[in-house]
């Protein structure tokens, strides 16, 4: 999966007057199968995400304002930045769930 953590254009929309007044304006590159594309994005410093009530802290953060794809309606993906801060993670794809211990 991914190494780091990345939020997508449904968040920004959601969140949009608070990461305009936290982020900076950047430039990533981000890839899959269909290769690699460069595009401006905004850059959280921090952002603390809460799972099962324990507080995990990442950084730099990249927001894109733009969707990858029509229609797109998740937040995003969760990269090992958030995944490795814990000792064990279940998954459950089936009701799109995380538990975490």
């Amino acid at each position: 999966g991914a190494s780091r953590t990345m939020l997508f254009a449904s968040y920004f929309r959601k969140y949009k007057q608070w990461v305009l007044a936290n982020a900076v304006k950047t430039t990533t590159e981000y890839g899959g199968a269909g290769g690699i594309r460069k595009k401006q994005v905004l850059t959280l410093p921090t952002l603390p995400l809460y799972l099962n009530n324990r507080k995990v802290l990442l950084r730099k953060i990249d927001v894109l304002q733009e969707e990858v794809f029509a229609g797109e309606t998740f937040y995003g993906n969760i990269g090992q930045d958030f995944i490795t801060q814990f000792d064990e993670l279940v998954m459950n794809f089936l009701n799109m769930s995380i538990q975490a211990w």
